[in-house]
């Protein structure tokens, strides 16, 4: 995971804020020097635990076979 304020160093897509143009379980040093200086997060979930990323927060995923769902809609009490 990675704190909202880390995305100057998450080369966002243009037009698309969301998403980072980087591969980051290949990063491309030379492309993208400022991502080594990004802080994050790492976190390993265990069969029957479920993990709440707030909205804004930057993440990726590897799955070891499992299954992940993601939604990103709006809390009920926002709408």
């Amino acid at each position: 995971l990675f704190a909202p304020n880390q995305g100057g160093y998450l080369y966002p897509q243009i037009g698309n804020s969301n998403q980072s143009m980087c591969d980051f379980w290949n990063i491309d040093e030379v492309k993208y020097p400022k991502f080594n200086d990004a802080k994050y997060i790492d976190i390993m979930l265990k069969q029957g635990q479920i993990l709440y990323i707030p909205k804004g927060w930057w993440y990726c995923i590897e799955s070891g076979g499992s299954v992940s769902v993601i939604s990103k809609s709006k809390p009920f009490f926002l709408l």
